[in-house]
């Protein structure tokens, strides 16, 4: 008989059998058990949380001929059976990642016109269907919101944010939590027993932290790991061997030379683990984990309220976390758990995973020099996990610290005792002190005007800032008096006139950079020689020059017209 994996053989038949999903279980079975099924179901959660089991075990509960009161499948009629198998029409599982298509939901919606073969209802169960695409979820939508009485569809999603809201709308949505490591390490005793194998609690206890709420994910480890102990009875350690963990006793080794601040001894720590062949971002992430240890002892204390808060770690271990707790601080903590964490994200990019480990250790080892006062000692890794308490303490010390220094180089001295002097009587009054009026400041001398050469010379240079077509016009202009405060050129003509209205601004700016902080303004010689008053040409009605489009767009140059 062919061998299959821990994680298939031992897939939950029945309701009863599903770990750590309650509330979905309770829920399914209540409406098994009053024949109120819905007509769509969209499963959510991390992997190996129970998702697809569920979904079989409802299609067999809702075909079974024989279904018990509690809503259970019997397991043995001719429809659980072929269910079981995957030979039954009426149970249909696709594969959302590689039938993301509008045909394959087409497909589907042709089926939906053939009744069931057998039993009740006709499941179809989409799994990863956030992997559909935009065109199937909206042919999927009016199918989903009205099918046949006799259709049911279980949607099963690792990411239910990529689903539609038209789509969400139309299911019953139930969040399949992850397994906690008590629950996991309560269902792997089961199993073992059954399969005849043999493990240490603190093994059972390690695969399950392993597996990180994934149910099958623990199955797949102790797979694992009896074939590689076959016929040996596991202990922590085969499966730390297995998995390329580091023994915890390494953990506490490190720990210890970051509190003295032993850099050597650390580096030779982490080298020693890298050339065992653990493996790196793991080595990171649970000394992470060790940390994290210390800080909920810290924080909660030992005895029943850390038992409550980690019930998988002995007691013994707990003694030993809270003596090592107390060679540290919790803002100190807080900072080398962000390193680690931070480190065992790196390790998977780096093209080297020695070398970010051992930075980690440096980091760890050499906290920063604080930047301010002793309350923000630690740097920027510390800066928002300061003690309250400790803090008041080093500001309150701070404070101290001044007032004696002050005291000692006589910079401050203590105010004279009530009575003291040669006079019994109550003390003078002192002096009014005399206020003196500030002289006024003197006028700064006004800046004379500028003269025509003057004027002339310095548009010159600025004119070289400009291409050529402007730079010509510009040398052509000449200066003319003028009594309002404004500096006034004299153009040949209207139409060189309006044309350098268009960069008044520019050339404004251009005098100014010169030293000249007056308005400018542009004339014709016609109308100063007609004794007019000096005006800016206008632009109303103006001529389009080839300058238009050399310093202006083409939308510039419509809007002008």
């Amino acid at each position: 008989m062919t061998y299959r994996v821990l994680y298939q053989k031992l897939r939950p038949t029945r309701f009863s059998a599903v770990v750590g999903q309650p509330h979905v279980v309770r829920t399914l079975t209540n409406q098994l058990r009053t024949n109120r099924p819905n007509h769509a179901y969209l499963f959510c959660g991390t992997r190996g949380t129970g998702k697809t089991t569920c979904a079989k075990i409802f299609a067999k509960a809702v075909n079974c001929t024989d279904r018990g009161e509690d809503g259970e499948p019997c397991g043995v009629c001719e429809s659980c059976m072929a269910i079981e198998s995957g030979r039954s029409v009426n149970a249909v599982e696709i594969d959302a990642a590689s039938n993301n298509g509008v045909d394959n939901v087409r497909d589907i919606r042709e089926e939906l016109r053939f009744a069931p073969v057998e039993g009740s209802y006709k499941v179809y169960i989409i799994d990863e269907v956030h992997m559909l695409s935009s065109g199937a979820f909206n042919a999927l939508l009016k199918t989903l919101e009205e099918p046949p009485a006799h259709v049911i569809f279980i949607l099963a999603t690792t990411d239910p944010q990529k689903i539609p809201a038209t789509i969400l709308s139309r299911c019953q949505r139930f969040d399949f939590r992850r397994v906690t490591p008590g629950e996991i390490a309560g269902a792997l005793t089961g199993y073992i027993a059954g399969e005849g194998l043999e493990a240490d609690v603190g093994a059972l206890s390690y695969i399950a932290r392993a597996a990180d709420g994934s149910m099958r994910d623990a199955l797949s480890i102790l797979d694992r790991c009896a074939a590689l102990y076959y016929g040996e009875r596991l202990t922590e350690q085969m499966v730390q061997n297995v998995m390329g963990a580091a023994d915890r006793r390494v953990f506490f080794e490190l720990a210890g030379a970051v509190a003295a601040r032993d850099c050597a001894k650390a580096l030779d720590v982490a080298g020693a683990a890298f050339a065992s062949g653990l493996d790196a971002g793991l080595f990171a992430a649970d000394f992470a984990l060790h940390l994290r240890d210390l800080l909920v002892i810290m924080s909660v204390g030992g005895g029943s309220a850390f038992e409550n808060a980690r019930p998988d770690i002995s007691p013994d271990r707990a003694a030993a976390l809270a003596a090592q707790a107390a060679d540290f601080s919790r803002g100190e903590l807080l900072r080398l758990i962000d390193i680690f964490t931070a480190v065992s994200g790196q390790i998977r990019y780096a093209q080297s995973e020695r070398l970010a480990l051992e930075v980690g250790c440096i980091k760890a080892c050499n906290p920063p020099p604080a930047a301010g006062p002793p309350d923000e000692a630690g740097g920027a890794d510390q800066k928002f996990h300061k003690d309250p308490e400790s803090a008041a303490l080093q500001a309150l010390e701070k404070r101290l610290r001044k007032l004696e220094s002050a005291l000692e180089s006589g910079a401050l001295r203590p105010a004279p005792a009530a009575g003291a002097g040669e006079g019994s009587g109550p003390p003078a009054a002192p002096a009014p002190k005399k206020i003196q009026k500030a002289a006024p400041k003197a006028a700064a001398p006004e800046k004379p005007a500028p003269t025509p050469d003057e004027l002339r010379r310095a548009l010159h240079s600025a004119a070289d800032s400009f291409n050529p077509f402007y730079r010509t016009m510009l040398k052509t202009l000449k200066p003319v008096p003028s009594g309002g405060g404004a500096l006034v050129f004299a153009a040949p003509d209207a139409v060189t006139a309006a044309n350098l209205n268009s960069i008044l601004d520019s050339v404004t700016a251009a005098m100014k950079a010169l030293g000249f902080d007056q308005p400018i303004k542009f004339v014709t010689e016609a109308a100063d020689a007609a004794g007019h008053k000096h005006e800016p040409a206008r632009e109303t009605g103006r001529q389009i020059s080839i300058a238009d489009f050399t310093n202006s767009g083409f939308e510039d140059i419509i809007e002008i017209v």
